[in-house]
This record gives C-alpha cells, structure tokens and sequence, in this order.
C-alpha cells in the first residue's frame, strides 16, 4: 500500500502518479507543470471505440493532496467546477483525493452529473482507488520501483555528453518509467 505522506505537500508528485496511471492505461494526459494552473493539475483524453460510434471524451483532473492533514476535500478546496469545464471545454471531470472527498463535495458531484444541461460527469477518485490502480501496475511494470521513485524517475532529468544515435545528435536523454525521450538538440 501506498504511503501518501512521502508526497510532496505542493501536490506536484500526486499530480504526476495519476498521470503516470493514466499513461499506463493507455490514456493520453497533459500536465500542466509546477505553479498556479487555473483548476487544471491534467487534462485527460479517453477514446472511447464501438459499434456504432468512435469518439474522444475530455477529462479536466484536479489533485487534492491532504494525506498530511487528514482531512477530507471540501467544497472550499475546489473551484467552480463548472465554470472550469467550460473554460477547458471538457466533458468530464475527475477529483482525485490523497484522502476522501467530503459528503458536501459528493454532493457537489452528483449534482453537476445529473444535471443534464451541463452535459459533464462529475466523478471522484479516493486513496483506497489509487492505491488499487498502483498494485496492479505493480505487479507489472512497476516490480522493482517504489512508489517515491516512480516519481523521482519520473521528475529526474540525466543528462550527458552529446551522443550519436542513428546519426542524430542528442544532447539530453529524459527518462520516464515507460518511455525514454531523445531530446534532439
């Protein structure tokens, strides 16, 4: 089981867990970097393939990160939901807790889902659910990492004298739990 208090308090390496779980999924995700982000910690884009129709949602993703504080995410601890959503055009949103979300928050949730004029699902996303995900990419791809360093992996830049590979000169290698990215300079 993950232990949430190794995170770091400014919420920067919950962000980067559940990007790395999306990406793992198959999902693509943008991170919105180190800073204030307007509401948006990632954006999340599921495919969504069938019989009958082929289409893309959007997810707008906010992390809270509580686990040294205990306490639950309330409704002061998130912004106008709606309004985000528009301002991103995105047709879901995922509140992923280090804790749990408070019953005004769940409130809060099922409101913007059920109401149909919005046209937004509204869904959260709690310890006990990440911590599922992670077992399971545990037993996979990430045996021999633990949790502090899939993220120090992930943040970590290693950088080296220019090499040569297939004729192109690369000047930085950036390093990532599932890819690595040559950086062509």
């Amino acid at each position: 089981m993950l232990n949430f208090k190794e995170l770091s308090l400014d919420g920067n390496q919950l962000e980067l867990l559940v990007r790395e779980i999306l990406l793992t999924k198959g999902y693509r995700v943008q991170w919105s970097g180190k800073g204030p982000d307007g509401g948006k910690d990632l954006i999340c884009w599921e495919h969504r393939d069938s019989e009958f129709i082929n289409d893309t949602k959007k997810w707008l993703i906010q992390c809270k990160h509580n686990a040294h504080s205990g306490k639950a995410v309330g409704i002061k601890d998130l912004d106008d939901i709606t309004d985000s959503c528009s301002h991103h055009d995105v047709q879901g949103y995922l509140l992923v807790c280090g804790t749990y979300p408070s019953s005004k928050v769940v409130e809060r949730l099922e409101g913007i889902t059920n109401n149909q004029k919005n046209n937004i699902e509204a869904i959260y996303w709690i310890l006990l659910k990440l911590n599922k995900f992670y077992q399971h990419l545990n037993c996979g791809k990430l045996l021999k990492h633990s949790f502090l360093n899939l993220v120090k992996i992930h943040l970590g830049r290693f950088t080296q004298p220019t090499i040569q590979i297939n004729g192109l000169l690369i000047t930085e290698v950036i390093i990532s739990i599932y890819q690595i990215e040559l950086v062509q300079k």
